[in-house]
């Protein structure tokens, strides 16, 4: 304890002042027996006199606790017995400090020396030998970024040595190594330039292998960045995930490390590593472990210690900020700008792949000129001067106004990295093409596969309408999807519900269109046919050189379910042949449409769809009066299911999960069906035959609903973002997604 808090009469026999009380009970050391008083900042906030409504600032707790080490509902080391006693048994005592907590409101704005004047505490001195007072050894308030975000990780304890290691680098005598390049500027080819270059050469290079628009576009990569996760992990969750991802960049692309950071997440939530052997999030597993671990328990105090600066400044250039959290934000050590082996490269350091590269592209002559500088993760030095060089890029380029003023070093990394991408033969990619490369989708029905058991439990289901179907549908599955990514710990995703259709068949359908790993998804869709009784499911992932075809047609007026029937009806009548499945879709831009899949591939096929489906399906757009946009896409199909006639128990389904996530799982499944699952399908058949609904539809188009309401047709039915830790939801302008799901003889994509 703190000689200032010596100072006051806490010990000395003398009677408590108010101020003191105060003090006592946010330390903890009072703990009368009502048991909202076990918890002072709670009590704090309830509702006092009409001139005692003062809310207690948490700030002015928090920084109690970190200059003298105590918790809320504990009794400090420092208060002496007596008081203990007495806090503990004294009623008196108990009902005074009940009154005193309103007037704690005066406090909340007040230095805390002059807090500690205000309680009577003692002053801490400032002079040689004295004791700091409160809050002496508090770090400065985080700098935030855009929309007044801050980064979440914590400043390192360790910050001030390290601005203090920067400056004597920058001071160093020439002859002395502050981590600069090695390797002199060395042009290959014209605009082709390795080793240290200086902005005119890293111009030339970046013009040589981007083009105006694509160097613009790289500008805005990490503007564009927070937004891709905001979009796709809600925006308390996206810079944690972005951090992960950028823990996960170890010898891989970017979606590569999307995956590995997600499939890391992923089996942290679902716990399936207990059960079986899981995969592993690449290189970078172990680190990515206690990474999730700090961030999902709640303490980041070690968080400092896996990533270096390279964490912080992607997360900070993200923020848009200009200064570094790892440095306390302190302005002397400038602007982030991310040196990664990217940056490394393109400031002029050199590594084995680099002179790999050369010698395959330009002889043993040309890399036998070359020097490896570095290797894996480069050094604190190394790092710091690849980051100033940057800064100093940026400057220059200011100063020349080149293609418009106002680079930042973010800007100039971001550019780099992929103008060295380029020049090595790798793709760029950004966050939002690195989360797409990992959407999967997966659809069902409601409609119970030959042979379920709910066709007995719910005789009535075959007897609803279309649209009373559509109803019910619209209410129980997104609560089916819901259950199935909390079990399977989906960190990302968004149910459509809309119609569907096998051949002649329509029936509504909901599709999920998931950010998931392979595994994750197949489990979600094992959960979907389990729960829902679906013979089988489908879905698949949109792949550049998938062999699955299909077409996605969107157009204002196809959020209308009789445009969908018509148009599936033309396209059946003209193709019959052709009339494979389809499912409800939202295109990025928010309009609505389907999607359909084909049973086969190849370029036989590939060409009949240019040539017949494609202007046939424009005919029929044409003679409905809907303008609309159609584009084909290639995809790689999945599925699973299971016979109801065979075994009526889902056998199959429960033996796949079983093996990723134990023997207790169907114990979980089954109390979900009884309790909550059969109820809701029970109420919504009623409701719907009732014609009555649960809610108020909202207009049609993309909406964010909660599966209790009971929107329009076509409305999208999503739950609301950070509604459970873990599990945000993408929004609704995510990438074009099918999957179709068969009920008996029926299959629904």
């Amino acid at each position: 304890m703190p000689p200032a808090f010596g100072a006051a009469n806490v010990g000395n026999g003398l009677p408590l002042t108010p101020d003191q009380r105060h003090a006592l009970l946010l330390a903890g050391g009072a703990s009368p027996s009502p048991a909202s008083f076990q918890q002072p900042r709670d009590v704090a906030r309830q509702p006092q006199t009409a001139e005692q409504q003062y809310p207690l600032s948490s700030s002015i707790a928090d920084w109690v606790q970190n200059a003298t080490g105590w918790r809320p509902g504990t009794t400090p080391s420092w208060v002496p017995q007596g008081l203990r006693d007495l806090s503990a048994s004294n009623t008196a005592f108990q009902q005074q400090t009940m009154q005193d907590l309103g007037s704690l409101g005066r406090y909340t704005s007040m230095s805390p020396r002059d807090l500690e004047i205000a309680m009577g505490l003692g002053m801490g001195g400032e002079g040689p030998g004295e004791t700091p007072g409160i809050g002496h050894n508090l770090p400065p308030e985080k700098v935030p970024g855009i929309n007044d975000l801050t980064n979440p990780l914590p400043y390192p304890e360790d910050y001030q040595a390290g601005i203090e290691r920067g400056v004597k680098r920058r001071d160093l005598d020439v002859s002395k190594s502050r981590g600069e390049a090695t390797n002199p500027a060395t042009e290959l080819a014209p605009g082709v330039y390795v080793g240290d270059v200086n902005t005119d050469q890293w111009i030339q290079r970046t013009e040589h292998h981007l083009t105006p628009d694509e160097i613009a576009q790289a500008r805005n990569w990490y503007k564009d960045a927070l937004p891709a996760y905001q979009k796709y992990f809600g925006q308390e969750d996206a810079p944690a995930h972005m951090g992960a991802w950028l823990i996960a960049n170890r010898n891989v692309d970017p979606a590569g490390a999307q995956l590995n950071a997600m499939r890391v997440a992923e089996q942290q939530a679902n716990l399936t590593g207990q059960f079986s052997p899981q995969k592993q999030g690449g290189l970078a597993d172990a680190v990515l472990r206690q990474y999730w671990g700090a961030v999902r328990g709640g303490d980041t105090s070690g968080l400092a210690r896996l990533g270096g600066q390279k964490i912080y400044d992607f997360i900070d250039s993200a923020l848009g900020k200009d200064t570094r959290t790892f440095y306390g934000d302190d302005p002397r050590m400038g602007s982030p700008a991310v040196a990664d082996v990217h940056s490394l490269r393109d400031m002029g350091h050199i590594d084995d792949p680099t002179i790999n590269w050369v010698r395959q592209k330009y002889g043993d002559d040309a890399a036998n000129q070359l020097q490896k500088s570095f290797g894996g993760s480069p050094s604190e030095a190394q790092y710091e001067w690849s980051a100033d060089k940057m800064r100093r890029i940026t400057d220059e380029l200011n100063q020349r106004n080149y293609m418009g003023d106002g680079w930042t070093p973010s800007e100039v990394q971001a550019t780099g990295w992929m103008t060295m991408s380029r020049q090595l033969g790798r793709a760029g990619q950004t966050a939002e093409q690195a989360i797409q490369a990992h959407t999967r989708n997966v659809s069902a029905e409601l409609d119970f596969g030959k042979g379920a058991p709910y066709h007995d439990t719910f005789p009535d289901w075959k007897t609803l309408t279309p649209d009373q179907k559509y109803q019910v549908t619209q209410e129980v599955m997104p609560q089916i999807g819901d259950f199935a990514r909390r079990v399977t710990g989906v960190q990302g995703g968004q149910t459509n519900v809309g119609l569907g259709g096998w051949g002649s068949d329509i029936n509504p359908s909901m599709k999920s269109r998931l950010i998931a790993s392979p595994e994750v998804a197949q489990d979600y869709a094992n959960v979907l046919g389990h729960l829902a009784q679906q013979t089988e499911v489908f879905g698949y992932r949109p792949a550049p050189n998938g062999p699955a075809l299909g077409v996605g047609i969107h157009g204002e007026g196809l959020q209308d379910p009789a445009n969908v029937t018509k148009l599936w009806t033309a396209f059946t009548a003209k193709h019959p042949d052709l009339a494979a499945g389809f499912s409800p879709s939202i295109h990025p831009d928010g309009t609505h449409g389907i999607e359909m899949l084909f049973d086969k591939g190849g370029t036989v096929m590939k060409k009949r769809i240019e040539s017949e489906v494609i202007p046939s399906l424009h005919e029929i757009l044409q003679d409905q009066g809907v303008e609309g946009h159609i584009q084909g896409f290639q995809a790689e199909k999945t599925r699973t299911g299971h016979d109801w006639q065979a075994d009526p128990t889902g056998g199959s389904y429960l033996a796949r999960l079983g093996q990723r996530y134990g023997p207790d799982l169907p114990n979980r499944l089954e109390l979900y069906r009884k309790e909550q699952l059969e109820p809701a399908i029970r109420q919504a058949i009623d409701r719907a035959k009732a014609g009555s609904s649960p809610g108020t539809p909202p207009e049609a188009g993309p909406q964010q609903i909660t599966p209790s309401t009971a929107p329009d047709l076509g409305a999208v039915s999503r739950r609301p973002p950070q509604s459970r830790r873990g599990l945000p939801t993408v929004p609704v302008g995510a990438p074009l997604g099918t999957g179709m799901a068969r009920a008996g003889l029926k299959q629904q994509q």
